[in-house]
């Protein structure tokens, strides 16, 4: 079976880092109940590619939103967290087209970041005055 060329690049794409760039979190206490709350989470996502003579890296931006909610739908924690990861393309060809950098994103590199927000989200509450909050393990719809 022929591999497309949207699946190729996940085979050369090395990931140079993982950042944890921005961090907002605020708990609120006074709203826990006894009953099970809810989650609503939203990750917004952006990518570049770079390329300047040898060197070519391509970095995706991940805005991640957490909010929880107890039974009543008043708010027990907020977090906005930023992510950004680096990948190294010298393995790979220097020409990404639009959709196949979209491709990767979607299929690859939220992946590759979804255990990191996972364990952030995890130790964060768990570190606070409310219960933990654990998310899912598969991120969403992306």
């Amino acid at each position: 079976m022929s591999e497309s060329k949207e699946q190729a690049f996940a085979h050369c794409a090395i990931i140079s880092s993982i950042d944890l760039i921005k961090n907002r979190f605020e708990c609120f206490p006074e709203n826990l109940e006894n009953e099970n709350g809810s989650l609503d989470i939203s990750i917004d996502s952006s990518h570049d590619h770079h390329s300047h003579e040898e060197n070519h890296s391509y970095t995706v931006q991940f805005d991640l939103e957490v909010n929880g909610f107890n039974s009543r739908k008043d708010k027990i924690f907020e977090l906005k967290s930023k992510f950004f990861l680096i990948y190294d393309l010298n393995k790979c060809a220097s020409n990404w087209e639009e959709k196949e950098r979209e491709y990767f994103k979607n299929r690859n590199a939220v992946l590759h970041a979804w255990p990191y927000i996972r364990e952030h989200v995890d130790r964060l509450t768990a570190a606070s005055p409310i219960p933990r909050a654990i998310l899912p393990l598969y991120p969403l719809d992306k």
